[in-house]
């Protein structure tokens, strides 16, 4: 799904639920326990690894927000099992931490179920726990397939990396945007997602400029922009986590004037989600994305979700979304 971002009038509805959360879930239960026909059902108890701080603390108030939602809308009951949610934060990039935290929930919590995840290197460091312990991960965060091949009890509930970047990419190289220079977050995920583009971007002809990756401890981007700016590029393609780093970026993108040069930018769509736009402002207007939803899809759930959200003060996400 290819987007050119436009003047906002009004805040299009959301779609702010956990959809296949449910499902997988039941199927989970399953695999954890059996009650009685006349025993009192037994909690279902969810271990959960996100981010509450750190770099990507946007991406998990999103999943929390949307966890809970779902919960509320089923009265926190899933298969007649009244729920249980631990949640625990991972701070951001901690591989160590996550892993922690996983044999922590697994041996000591006693949990049924694992899921959220921020990063690959986190969820792969805790998957010889899930796996070992037999406890099955619901995994949301956005990875490539070969992931789910190692690990017999994790499912994924997020979206696959390769597909944006191919499409912006092939996108890209039709619309004769020839040179481009690609600018990610420094960490394994913008690493990988920087590559896939690079790969069919080049596959189809188009020359790769330059390359710059922004630490996460960065906030003024100017540097990187203008570099980018004295390449000749036609475009830039970026990828950096959603929220504040996405604010920053864009902030500088328009104060350095890439698009009075005639640099298009072309960005990975969480990175313009609704959550950052108000912030981002006219910044982000031409931007062109490719993404697996969009939060303006017209549907009765997304209106009901987006009615029910209307108390909350965070406004739904793509990462709310699985």
């Amino acid at each position: 799904m290819l987007n050119t971002i436009q003047p906002k009038k009004t805040l299009p509805k959301k779609e702010a639920v956990l959809k296949s959360f449910r499902n997988l879930l039941l199927l989970c239960l399953g695999l954890c326990f059996y009650t009685g026909a006349y025993a009192a059902p037994e909690p279902l108890k969810i271990g959960v690894v996100i981010s509450l701080t750190g770099p990507f603390v946007e991406d998990g108030a999103q999943k929390k927000q949307g966890i809970e939602l779902y919960l509320e809308e089923h009265n926190n009951m899933i298969a007649g099992h009244p729920v249980e949610i631990l949640y625990k934060d991972d701070g951001g990039i901690d591989p160590a931490l996550a892993k922690r935290q996983t044999t922590e929930l697994v041996l000591r919590d006693k949990v049924n179920v694992l899921a959220g995840y921020t990063v690959t290197g986190s969820l792969l460091a805790s998957t010889p726990i899930s796996t070992g312990a037999k406890v099955p991960i619901v995994s949301m965060v956005p990875d490539f397939p070969k992931i789910l091949a190692s690990a017999p009890y994790l499912i994924r509930v997020s979206e696959d990396l390769i597909q944006s970047p191919r499409a912006l990419a092939r996108w890209a190289s039709k619309n004769k945007l020839n040179k481009v220079y690609t600018l990610v977050s420094d960490f394994s995920v913008g690493h990988d997602v920087e590559k896939e583009f690079r790969q069919e971007y080049e596959k189809n002809g188009g020359t790769i400029v330059g390359a710059g990756r922004i630490p996460f401890s960065s906030i003024d981007h100017s540097p990187y922009v203008q570099r980018v700016k004295e390449s000749g590029a036609d475009a830039v393609f970026i990828m950096v986590a959603n929220g504040q780093p996405a604010i920053n970026l864009f902030k500088a993108i328009d104060e350095r004037g890439l698009k009075d040069v005639g640099i298009k930018v072309v960005a990975t769509g969480g990175v313009t989600g609704e959550h950052a736009l108000n912030a981002i402002g006219d910044a982000a207007i031409g931007a062109i994305t490719a993404f697996n939803y969009s939060e303006a899809h017209d549907s009765p759930k997304t209106r009901n979700s987006w009615k029910r959200s209307r108390k909350n003060t965070r406004m739904p996400g793509p990462a709310s979304t699985p």
